[in-house]
């Protein structure tokens, strides 16, 4: 990421998960295309004031494309960490849960 060039940073960002989701061969991930545009567009909005946390993404972005490219077993826990990750920021950045709520379904877990 070159300074902060955010429109750039989005571009390769739609381009990096829209790949992802049609090298998967899974045709329902295929149909998620737009909505995962529509929510790295919206992150550009709201979420790029977060220097540390975006140079996290890029981080975790970058292992897993190497652990992908390897056939890695981490594909897994580095795919769960981006999600995770992203989620806590966009809470962050919408400042919707530090009032003592929680998001609907914080008290499901995922089974590892």
């Amino acid at each position: 990421m070159r300074g902060r060039d955010l429109h750039s940073f989005t571009a390769a960002d739609i381009d990096f998960h829209v790949a992802l989701l049609t090298v998967s061969g899974n045709k329902m991930f295929a149909c998620l295309n737009g909505v995962i545009t529509t929510a790295v567009r919206a992150r550009e909005t709201l979420l790029f004031p977060l220097v540390e946390a975006t140079r996290r993404g890029l981080l975790l972005h970058r292992q897993l494309v190497q652990a992908i490219m390897t056939g890695d077993t981490d594909v897994e826990q580095l795919s769960r960490e981006l999600i995770i990750g992203a989620q806590h920021e966009a809470e962050r950045a919408l400042g919707l849960w530090g009032a003592g709520t929680e998001p609907a379904g914080a008290d499901l877990h995922v089974a590892h």
